[in-house]
């Protein structure tokens, strides 16, 4: 017993840089899951500011397993998908504390309005953004959100309607705004963007 104690003792009284050190080797689900909840002073070291420079959420959880979607049926809509992205979103503003300066949603989830607006109050200084493919965002919520995020430089889109709204938003709010990469099909909507774009660094990832 008196070995065990010793044990755990250790354990929690590890060197704070040590404990960054390792946990910047884990990925975002570890950290919120499980290595946040072992101890004060894990999770005082979890909310370091070096660890959620990136957050990534291409690593996401099931009930029974940690993996990514690699298909764009892996993820459905549905109440208990938008409440447990909601809930990732909500530990990992409370640990990161607002360090977060890139922002990767996963490529196949579904990210409604209520998801981007939250994400943006709690992460104001936001630099790199991508969206996934699938989504139900509205042009009201793009706008609500882009109004959080003044320092925006690099934005990642998939196939909106109404890109021309978006870039809008974008435009008024984001001042530094320098960097614009799209996951779809180049279609008409899109090359009068980017035709009226001629100042962004523009890249196009997706079947021509």
């Amino acid at each position: 017993m008196r070995n065990k104690s010793s044990s755990v003792y250790r354990w929690n009284n590890m060197d704070y840089d040590i404990l960054v050190k390792i946990f910047m080797s884990l990925n975002v689900m570890d950290l919120i899951s499980v290595v946040s909840q072992v101890c004060s002073s894990w999770r005082s070291a979890c909310c370091d500011p070096i660890l959620w420079k990136k957050l990534d959420l291409c690593i996401q959880i099931s009930d029974s397993c940690i993996y990514a979607p690699l298909q764009s049926d892996a993820w459905s809509y549905s109440v208990s998908n938008n409440n447990r992205l909601m809930n990732i979103l909500k530990t990992t503003s409370n640990l990161s504390q607002g360090n977060v300066t890139r922002l990767i949603f996963n490529f196949f989830e579904y990210v409604e309005d209520e998801h981007l607006v939250y994400a943006a109050k709690r992460n104001r200084n936001l630099k790199r953004l991508a969206l996934p493919i699938w989504s139900r965002l509205t042009v009201r919520g793009r706008r609500k959100a882009f109004k959080y995020w003044k320092g925006l430089e690099s934005l990642t889109i998939p196939d909106f309607k109404s890109p021309m709204k978006l870039m809008k938003a974008t435009g008024t709010n984001c001042k530094n705004f320098s960097e614009l990469k799209l996951t779809c099909n180049l279609n008409l909507d899109y090359a009068l963007l980017l035709s009226m774009c001629r100042s962004l660094r523009c890249s196009v990832f997706g079947p021509q």
